[in-house]
């Protein structure tokens, strides 16, 4: 390796090269050693380090082995998931890609082009050292749940499969399919393809109610029980064109109806299955639930402490009443 490429890179770096330029199971085991080094890990001091799922880290023998006789505790993410659990994914890459670019504008300002091999190092460095700060690092691992720990950082919403994103000129392409209808006067109609947001149409079964969420929601998401028939292009056009509601993005995902044995009939009743909308608003917006009618449920409430109350003293007396020679109250 020519010594020219590790001008400038970050202190306390180390510099390795590939065929390829893509990490391999040599530079991982390299860059693990360089790791151990520098968070000073043993069996008696173990640290977590978390990881994708990349065959250069989970078919990697040797680094395995590496990892655990020094006290390194490697925790792969699920497949797919990095964007959402990896901190380097959600607080470092970002900010780090614009702080490259500015150095790279920067360095082209005052440098004749191109680019060259030896001058990516200093580049680096100096996008690493405004990204990869404490502040970012705590930000991520927060933001996944990692640290703290937050099992509910994670919505119903995040769980329902993504849109399909299509070009966007995909509905300037996008013909009309006409149909023949078999008749002496054949005449052509436009095939209707539902959800179409070029059509704009709403059919007549059409109906959107909103819902209270099961479990705590970001304020940006709002839940919504939809007809079967909708699609999310369906349920988009549905708020942006009849009740002017900017719409970021949604997701839908069908809900099993509960079942359960008729009394005395010998079958068992299976309510409808339905909809569920989550539809995410921008992000400067938020919505909340409102409570419509909080005194009404403290008295129903207070009414039922009553009952309960009641139905106890009642039961209390039915055991007492057969024991002749003890008055009603006394009970053992």
């Amino acid at each position: 390796m020519h010594p020219s490429l590790k001008f400038g890179a970050p202190p306390g770096s180390i510099v390795e090269i590939s065929e390829t330029g893509y990490i391999n199971t040599e530079l991982f085991i390299k860059w693990l050693k360089h790791f151990i080094d520098y968070v000073k890990s043993s069996v008696e001091k173990k640290v977590l380090l978390v990881l994708d799922g990349h065959t250069t880290h989970s078919k990697n023998f040797e680094a395995l082995q590496l990892a655990r006789l020094n006290g390194v505790l490697l925790l792969q993410f699920p497949g797919h998931t990095t964007h959402r659990l990896q901190p380097l994914d959600v607080a470092i890459f970002k900010p780090f890609q614009t702080y490259y670019d500015e150095a790279l504008s920067k360095w082209l300002q005052t440098h004749e082009p191109p680019v060259t091999q030896f001058q990516v190092s200093a580049l680096l460095s100096e996008a690493y050292s405004r990204a990869a700060t404490v502040s970012n690092a705590l930000s991520g691992y927060k933001a996944t749940g990692i640290w703290p720990v937050d099992r509910n950082v994670f919505s119903d919403a995040d769980f329902v499969p993504t849109n399909i994103h299509l070009p966007a000129n995909y509905l300037n392409e996008l013909e009309e399919t006409p149909i023949t209808l078999p008749s002496d006067n054949e005449q052509e109609y436009p095939l209707y393809q539902r959800g179409n947001p070029q059509l704009r149409v709403f059919l007549p079964n059409f109906w959107m109610k909103l819902v209270e969420p099961v479990h705590q929601q970001p304020n940006n998401i709002v839940q919504f029980i939809v007809s079967t028939e909708m699609t999310r292009y369906d349920i988009k056009n549905y708020l942006e064109k009849i009740y002017n509601v900017s719409v970021v993005e949604v997701k839908t995902r069908i809900v099993s109806g509960k079942t359960k044995t008729g009394q005395g009939r010998g079958f068992i009743i299976k309510e409808d299955d339905h909809k569920l909308a989550y539809v995410t608003l921008p992000r400067e917006q938020s919505f909340k639930f409102p409570d419509l009618f909080p005194e009404e449920e403290k008295i129903l409430d207070d009414n039922k402490s009553m009952d309960e109350a009641k139905q106890g003293f009642t039961k209390f007396l039915d055991r007492t009443k057969s024991r002749p020679g003890l008055p009603g109250w006394f009970s053992y």
